[in-house]
């Protein structure tokens, strides 16, 4: 038998309804200054598809500073936890600190606002690895390359297995990075467990690329930053339309004659840089005992579909984004290279 119950997560219990529909909404109350983009829409609607899907497999890139680490490394697993506190939970990242900080955002998150109905055990609350007072569940955080033997885990992140550019330049790394995939996390994997994989595509060969090239069961979700071919952007964006930042990179001018206004990149005014913006209904919530990592939580009848996605089983056609396209006056020109920029990168 577990632990009492806390007076919060009696409450909790109590208030189901109050329960948080997607990620981006426990983000919101977590934060109030957090901006939601039509592009982190997208990432929560496939978030809660992704948590109601046994053995799904999501991979998400998008260009950085933009939220999606934020998003799915730390109010996803809050927002697992919310609905399900069994769950347990590995996130991994390209260094042990950062997974460490991680680790620690969400659990200081968790320790902050004792109205998600969660507490941590006061026996096992270390940074990297800690767990639910009165639950099974929690999270380990590991570094690139860490063990996570004797660790089964329900639900897997990924977050940023590489570092940057010169890191995805090297093929030990990138051979590390497949490696830690087949010999450590996807061993520890529970019956029906998901996993999401998030990262800036630096280079073709990296572990986004390999998992798809060698794996038919991955939904591929890729926001670039600007749109190339409408019939095919997941944003529903024509063609040239920059993506919604929620650094205030990009605004929209007035409507063209077409009637549907488009993104530019914002220039930045003389002698003066550009001052920073602080940076889907989803069905009724169930709650669900035990460890399934099965929410019950339905993905909204209006949602769209990633581009080129599939769902479990089944091929995803879905080509690896290798576009390098940045606003003009973000960052750098456009360049048609692979390799000069990361995918659909609106600059750092």
């Amino acid at each position: 038998m577990g632990a009492p119950r806390t007076v919060w997560q009696l409450l909790a219990e109590l208030y189901q309804p109050n329960r948080h529909a997607t990620p981006g909404e426990l983000g919101k109350t977590i934060d109030p200054r957090t901006i939601q983009t039509p592009a982190l829409d997208l990432i929560d609607r496939a978030l809660v598809k992704l948590a109601n899907t046994p053995d799904g497999r999501l991979i998400i890139s998008m260009p950085p500073q933009e939220g999606k680490s934020t998003r799915v490394g730390r109010d996803l697993p809050i927002w697992l936890l919310q609905h399900n506190p069994d769950l347990r939970i590995i996130t991994g990242s390209y260094g042990q600190g950062l997974a460490n900080r991680n680790g620690r955002a969400i659990r200081n998150a968790i320790t902050a606002h004792p109205e998600l109905g969660l507490t941590i055990a006061h026996d096992h609350g270390a940074a990297g690895e800690w767990g639910i007072e009165g639950y099974v569940g929690g999270v380990y955080s590991i570094g690139r390359g860490g063990g996570v033997t004797g660790r089964p885990a329900d639900f897997l992140i990924i977050d940023d297995p590489i570092k940057d550019r010169a890191e995805a330049d090297s093929k030990i790394i990138r051979d590390t990075c497949w490696d830690w995939w087949t010999d450590a996390l996807a061993a520890r994997l529970a019956p029906g467990a998901q996993v999401v994989l998030i990262l800036t595509r630096w280079h073709q060969d990296d572990l986004a690329g390999r998992l798809v090239a060698s794996d038919t069961g991955w939904e591929v979700l890729n926001i670039p930053a600007q749109c190339e071919n409408p019939a095919t952007d997941p944003l529903g964006r024509v063609e040239g339309e920059y993506m919604i930042s929620a650094r205030g990179r990009t605004r929209g001018p007035p409507a063209p004659a077409h009637g549907r206004p488009s993104i530019k990149a914002v220039p930045p005014p003389p002698r003066e840089a550009p001052s920073a913006v602080n940076g889907g209904d989803a069905g009724p919530v169930r709650r669900h005992s035990g460890r399934s990592s099965n929410l019950g939580i339905s993905p909204s009848p209006a949602a769209k579909p990633a581009t080129g996605s599939s769902d479990r089983p089944g091929a995803s056609t879905a080509p690896i984004c290798t576009c390098s396209t940045r606003p003009a006056g973000v960052g750098a020109t456009a360049t048609s290279s692979p390799r000069s920029a990361p995918c659909g990168s609106a600059g750092p």
